[in-house]
C-alpha cells in the first residue's frame, strides 16, 4: 500500500506499473492492449507514442502490409518516420482503453478519443498531434442521420445506422493535427482553430493508363465502389438514380450482403434491375478487377462525410472519372464531376451528364484525374508528406 501511494505521486511511474501488469498477466496479445515497442535508428532523440491501427505492425515480419485500406502501410510510414529522426516509438491501437503514457514523450499522436484521456500525464513540452482520417464526429454523425432520414421518407423504412464515431475532444485537444482528407474535412474541425498540416492521403496499388479501354462503351458505364457503412457511402442514392436510368449500367462493388437490412430493402434494385450488376467484395489485385476497370468508365461516390475519400482514389488511379459529392473529399479540380446534393435527382443528373461526354473528352478528363492521384496520392507522396509534417512538428 505504502509503495503504490509513493507510486501515485509520480503518474508516470505507476503508469508503467500498469503497462507491467498488463504484460505480466499475457495481454499483450489481445490487439486493443498490446503496445508494440520500436528503437529509433541511430541515436535516441527522444520518445513518441503513436495510436492509430496496429494491426499492421503485429503482422510476421518480412509480410507486406495489407492492402485492404491505406491506413495500414501508412501507420507503417509513420512509425518509421519517427524512427528515422531518431525516435523511440511505442504503438497502441487507437481502441486501447487500458494503455497510459508512461514515458516522457516528445510527440503523442491519435486518431480519435485516447488524447485527451493522455493529456494528463504528458509532460508540457509534448506535442499533442490529432491524426485526422475522418470528418469530425459530429459532422459525420449528423450527415449519416440526415441520409437516414431521407430513405425513410421516401421509401417508408428505417435503417440502422452504421459506423458512427464517438464523441471525442480530440481536436480540441491537439496542439495541431495532420490530415489525410481535403478542404472539405478540414472545414468540419474549423471551429477549433487548431492548426492542421494536410498529409494527403494515399494508395493501396497503382495501375497503367488504360490504353485499350473503349471510351465510348465506358462512358455509360460506372462503378461504386465502397466498404462499410453502405448509406452513408451513398450506394441508396445510386441504385435508385439507376433503376431509373435503363441506358447506364451500374456495378456494385462493397460488402452489400454485411449489411442485411439495407440489402433486404434494396433487393430488387441490387439483384432484380438489368442494367445493375451487384458483385460484392472484390480483390483489386485479382484478375476479376482489372477486367471490371477495363470497361467502366467512371466511379460514382455520392458519399455524405469522408476523410480522404481511399475508394475513390484508388478507382482513380485504375483510370475511372471521379462522379462525386463534395463531401466524399477528393480534389476533382477540372476533370471530375460533382454531384451538386446528396439527393437521387442530383445522383441521375450528375450521371447523365458523364454519359453525355463525348468518348475524347471523357477519356481526356480520366487521364487528368489519373495523372493527378500519380502525383497527389501515392506511397511516395505520402511519404515525403509526412516526413515534412514530422519535421514542423518538431520544430514547434
Amino acid at each position: 500500500f505504502a509503495f503504490k501511494k509513493i507510486l501515485m505521486r509520480y503518474p508516470l511511474a505507476m503508469n508503467a506499473v500498469r503497462h507491467a501488469q498488463f504484460t505480466i498477466q499475457g495481454k499483450r496479445r489481445d490487439k486493443h492492449r498490446i503496445v508494440l515497442r520500436y528503437p529509433a535508428k541511430g541515436k535516441r532523440k527522444g520518445f513518441v507514442l503513436v495510436s492509430l491501427v496496429n494491426e499492421t505492425l503485429m503482422r510476421p515480419e518480412g509480410t507486406p502490409a495489407s492492402h485492404d485500406h491505406t491506413h495500414h502501410w501508412e501507420t507503417d510510414c509513420i512509425v518509421d518516420t519517427w524512427r528515422t529522426m531518431g525516435y523511440d516509438v511505442d504503438a497502441v491501437r487507437w481502441t486501447n482503453q487500458y494503455f497510459l503514457p508512461y514515458r516522457p514523450y516528445d510527440v503523442v499522436i491519435d486518431a480519435r478519443a485516447n488524447l485527451e484521456r493522455f493529456a494528463e500525464y504528458l509532460k508540457p513540452h509534448c506535442r499533442k498531434v490529432m491524426h485526422i482520417d475522418t470528418c469530425h464526429w459530429k459532422f459525420h454523425n449528423d450527415a449519416q442521420k440526415a441520409r437516414l432520414d431521407a430513405i425513410e421518407a421516401r421509401r417508408g423504412i428505417r435503417l440502422p445506422t452504421s459506423k458512427t464515431l464517438s464523441p471525442n475532444r480530440g481536436i480540441e485537444t491537439a496542439d495541431v493535427a495532420t490530415m489525410l482528407g481535403n478542404d472539405f474535412t478540414a472545414e468540419s474541425y474549423a471551429f477549433a482553430d487548431t492548426p492542421i498540416i494536410r498529409t494527403p492521403i494515399s494508395s493501396t496499388d497503382l495501375w497503367d493508363w488504360p490504353n485499350d479501354k473503349n471510351w465510348d462503351e465506358a462512358r455509360k458505364r460506372f462503378l461504386w465502389f465502397g466498404s462499410a457503412g453502405l448509406v452513408h457511402k451513398g450506394l441508396d442514392l445510386v441504385l435508385e438514380a439507376f433503376a431509373r436510368m435503363p441506358d447506364l449500367h451500374l456495378t456494385v462493388c462493397g460488402p452489400v450482403s454485411d449489411e442485411l437490412e439495407f440489402e433486404e430493402a434494396y433487393r430488387k434494385e441490387l439483384y432484380d434491375t438489368p442494367n445493375i450488376e451487384t458483385l460484392g467484395w472484390i480483390d483489386i489485385h485479382s484478375d476479376d478487377w482489372i477486367e471490371l476497370t477495363k470497361r467502366t468508365g467512371s466511379v460514382i461516390y455520392p458519399s455524405c462525410s469522408e476523410g480522404g475519400g481511399g475508394s475513390v482514389i484508388t478507382c482513380m488511379h485504375a483510370g475511372m472519372l471521379p462522379v462525386v459529392t463534395r463531401s466524399a473529399s477528393v480534389d476533382i479540380e477540372d476533370f471530375g464531376i460533382e454531384i451538386g446534393e446528396g439527393t437521387v435527382e442530383e445522383t441521375m443528373s450528375a450521371a447523365q451528364r458523364t454519359a453525355q461526354l463525348n468518348a475524347g473528352e471523357i477519356e481526356q478528363r480520366t487521364r487528368a484525374a489519373w495523372d493527378y492521384v500519380r502525383l497527389h496520392h501515392t506511397r511516395a507522396s505520402f511519404k515525403a508528406s509526412y516526413e515534412s509534417a514530422a519535421k514542423q512538428l518538431i520544430a514547434g
